[in-house]
């Protein structure tokens, strides 16, 4: 891999002063407004001086103890992670501690959700002492709605310690009107940057008479570049200068052809060749115009060196005006058409020995050597940087092509096709795969593009939920077993997918195996977040088995390495604690924080993730919106799965969904919304049990068997298939499916109780309780009154069997949590319950009569009366189906 240099640390540099520069305390003033706004604006055409005004103010403020952070922006800043990234890097260097966001943005924040980006800047601005000022000059080259809303937010909730100033041609596109109405903003134009004549005079010195002078304000109007260029034009020995009267840019054109009139061939060689470049230094300026040149200009031309802006760096960095650039490169292009292509491609050599890739490809491309621009991104790693964190830092590279040039080069299309499905475009990346198929034949492919391509298409397989058929997983092996041993990132990401289908189809052995393949080769490619993600999987899959420890510890393994290398906020980091919360939520629904649930979901549903992660993340929390009857957190959740289906093509998700809408129907208790979608959810469990063949579809039909059965089990509506979730049940048991098996076989033991079939329900709950105890997944038998009932009936069938001491065990500690929490929920609530008459309201809530809750309860009738008048007079209700609805509306039962 090419080492990649993509920050360009003179664009967080202010310009020196040049010597020439007068002091201008009028304008000075008008830019210490800041310290009573938030925002200022100094917009005008170019050439007004701007960017000097600025440079002189940034010395002077950091006279006074401002912090200044300085961001020069280009066009390529419009990408807003790359924006985003500068930002951080500017009010970094300014000395302002940002902690893991500053390792994110020299990464791109290629796996930090953009979102979270604001919030962990405004943290890390409210700690230091004193004012920061950000400094964001040439703003309209990179305007635009993505930029102004992450701005405009920034704006809005930053501390009022962090200001910013914004220079532009133009004035920005978000709430500028809005701001300065507010005089949260203000705005310096161009009648304030004008030149006046105490200031003309002073920086035009000797070089007019009055009467030049009186000419020259007339004909510029104080335009302070056409000043400074009248300057160096050299003076007119008659006493006048002759300005033609037209429109200011052909005023500054003329004033530069009379320049480089008065310039020794080396000077104008030197202000022509290095037009071509945003940013040089003298060893890049003597690759383009010979050193020895290039030395003595920079030395002694009297020209050339009042034209060059001195950048604030270690290394000796100049720029031009930017005005001035475009004029030179528009003598350039025109006197010498045939030397353009030459320079950009001997800049583009000096920036790949430099390791600037991102500025060698661009100039190559501007040479139009399209071969080495395409070489030099596919020898920087191509679309494997996507394995590395770089994917923003690919788009960039990629960028760089038109459409045309892309179908050229079907490694260079692949990359572009992966920047793609990251970006949730799954149909334009598929159709680039297609496009290598029919623009250049497969077979007609190199072997490395071959590899290339099979690695970015399974990318794909997985995006579109498409690596679980019995031929995919086939394919898949034997190219793995025919895979070259010298292209181990590839085989990392076969490994990584076969994986994740293995798991899907509850073949754990496969899976694990799978797993540490990738992760062996992932360590052998050097790719941590491949590592990471290959822990990921391998906690999933133990996760599905049951085994919650060795998950948790796969996935604290991810999370750290997400941590350390990618910041908290990351898209693996999101993925991470979704997984990690749902494996503690099991153990013990009380755990959960459920707001920090959906939001790490969120993130994984607008940023990057796959079914596994959604599945999971979804499946707990419409489990807890049942358990405690929270409907708007279930309507939220729908919601985001609606927008999810959208945006990602994922076949098993949209299987899903009808589900969680029947389950919120559910809490919502809406008749006519139920009838609709458990038409829906019985169709689609229809269809998965007609395919039970393919297994693939194992997750789906589990979660439509549990969603349907808790329906019936809980209303009158008739919705479970028995013959159905039994033979599911020994699917899951043979493959050791056991998260599955244990909510399946609860979910029996409920329905065959509600047909009056105790027997078997305490044999269901018993055979769940033996695989629960091995993992403490207490949440399943303890979220739900009925399943707590058959608790308490299994606990007194079990007693004085030995052989299920241990599920006894296990289930009187579930029994003693749920007591535990409803005790902890009930001392919330006023008025207050008893433990033991939570339990009889509990059995109330499930129809039990006042003999079954004594039988039940291990207590006698007058008991039962005895507790049954203190809860009606707690609940201030006089009947029982009051008191169960009062129960429910405060939380002591569900």
């Amino acid at each position: 891999m090419t080492n990649r240099v993509w920050l360009i640390e003179t664009k967080l540099s202010p310009p020196v002063p040049n010597d020439d520069l007068i002091d201008r305390p009028r304008v000075l003033t008008a830019l210490d407004g800041i310290s009573s706004h938030k925002v200022g604006f100094l917009v005008a055409p170019a050439g007004y001086g701007k960017t000097s005004l600025l440079g002189q103010w940034a010395q002077h403020a950091r006279g006074a103890g401002l912090n200044i952070a300085w961001l020069s922006l280009d066009r390529k800043d419009r990408e807003l992670r790359q924006f985003a990234s500068y930002c951080i890097a500017a009010l970094s260097r300014s000395g302002i501690s940002l902690g893991q966001l500053e390792l994110a943005a020299e990464q791109f924040l290629a796996e930090i959700p953009i979102a979270s980006v604001v919030p962990r800047l405004v943290a890390g601005l409210s700690a230091p002492e004193g004012t920061t000022v950000l400094i964001l000059d040439d703003y309209h080259l990179a305007d635009g709605s993505d930029i102004a809303e992450f701005l405009m937010t920034l704006i809005s909730y930053s501390p009022r310690k962090l200001k910013i100033i914004i220079s532009s041609r133009a004035i920005p596109s978000f709430g500028t009107s809005s701001l300065l109405a507010t005089r949260q903003a203000f705005e310096v134009g161009a009648e304030t940057l004008r030149f006046s004549t105490d200031e003309m005079r002073s920086f035009a010195g000797e070089a007019f008479d009055a009467t030049g002078l009186q000419e020259l304000e007339t004909e510029t109007e104080g335009w302070a570049v056409a000043v400074r260029l009248a300057k160096l034009a050299g003076p007119n020995t008659r006493g006048q200068q002759v300005l033609p009267t037209t429109e200011r840019e052909h005023i500054a054109n003329y004033l530069v052809q009379q320049i480089l009139r008065h310039c020794s061939d080396d000077e104008r060689r030197f202000l022509l060749y290095t037009s071509i470049l945003d940013q040089f230094t003298p060893d890049l300026a003597a690759q383009l115009c010979g050193r020895a040149a290039s030395n003595s200009v920079l030395q002694d031309s009297v020209i050339v060196r009042p034209l060059l802006v001195r950048l604030e760096s270690a290394e000796q960095w100049y720029r031009y005006h930017h005005l001035f650039s475009e004029l030179l490169q528009g003598i350039l292009n025109s006197d010498f058409p045939d030397l353009v292509a030459d320079l950009h491609a001997d800049a583009s050599r000096w920036f790949e020995e430099k390791g600037d890739i991102g500025s060698a490809v661009a100039h190559a491309a501007k040479a139009g050597d399209i071969d080495r621009a395409a070489q030099l991104v596919i020898d920087a790693g191509g679309w494997q940087l996507a394995m590395y964190g770089d994917i923003s830092y690919l788009k960039t590279l990629v960028g760089n092509f038109s459409p045309d040039q892309l179908h050229r080069y079907p490694r260079l299309r692949l990359a572009y096709a992966l920047t793609l499905m990251k970006d949730g475009a799954i149909r334009e990346s598929a159709a680039q795969l297609e496009m290598i198929e029919l623009g250049r034949h497969y077979q007609d492919l190199t072997e490395r593009e071959k590899q290339d391509y099979i690695a970015v298409k399974v990318h794909l397989d997985i995006y579109q939920d498409a690596i679980f058929s019995d031929a995919w997983y086939q394919d898949s092996a034997e190219t793995l077993a025919g895979w070259p041993p010298d292209n181990p990132r590839g085989a990392a990401v076969l490994h990584a997918a076969v994986a994740v289908s293995a798991t899907a189809r509850w073949q754990f052995d496969t899976a694990v195996e799978a797993g540490n393949a990738g992760v062996a080769a992932m360590r052998r490619a050097n790719s941590i977040l491949g590592v990471a993600y290959c822990y990921v999987h391998l906690g999933q899959a133990a996760f599905y088995q049951g085994d919650l420890e060795l998950a948790s510890a796969h996935l604290q393994e991810a999370a750290q390495l997400a941590e350390d290398n990618f910041g908290a906020d990351s898209r693996l980091g999101a993925n991470c604690g979704i997984v990690l919360q749902s494996i503690n939520y099991w153990r013990d629904h009380s755990t959960l924080d459920a707001d920090l649930l959906f939001s790490r979901l969120k993130v994984a549903c607008e940023a990057d993730s796959w079914f596994d992660i959604y599945y999971t993340g979804f499946s707990c929390l419409m489990d807890h919106c049942s358990a405690v009857r929270d409907i708007n957190l279930a309507h939220a959740v729908v919601d985001l799965s609606r927008a999810s289906c959208r945006r990602r093509e994922l076949a098993r998700l949209n299987l899903l969904h009808p589900l969680f809408e029947l389950s919120a129907a559910v809490i919502e208790g809406s008749e006519s919304r139920i009838l609709v979608a458990q038409r829906k959810s019985i169709e689609i469990q229809s269809r998965l049990e007609g395919q039970f063949g393919e297994t693939a579809n194992l997750i789906p039909l589990s979660e439509a068997d549990i969603i349907l059965g808790r329906l019936e089990a809980a209303t009158r509506f008739t919705a479970a298939n028995m013959s159905a979730l039994d033979r599911l049940i020994d699917v899951a048991e043979e493959r050791s499916a056991n998260f599955f098996l244990v909510r399946l076989l609860v979910l029996r033991a409920r329905l065959s109780t509600s047909k009056r079939d105790n027997q078997a329900g305490i044999g269901d709950i018993l055979s769940a309780a033996h695989f629960a105890a091995r993992m403490a997944m207490r949440s399943p038998f303890t979220t739900s009154d009925d399943v707590l009932a058959l608790v308490r009936a299994t606990i007194r069938f079990g007693r004085e069997k030995p052989e299920n001491r241990l599920e006894v065990s296990f289930l009187n500690d579930c029994l003693a949590n749920a007591v535990t929490q409803r005790q902890h929920l009930a001392a919330a609530q006023k008025p207050l319950l008893s433990a033991r008459e939570i339990d009889v309201l509990g059995e109330l809530s499930v129809g039990q009569s006042n003999k079954e809750i004594a039988r039940v309860l291990d207590m006698t009738d007058h008991t039962v009366k005895f507790h049954l008048k203190n809860i009606f007079e707690k609940l201030g209700v006089d009947n029982r189906i009051s008191a169960i609805n009062v129960g429910r509306s405060s939380g002591l039962i569900h």
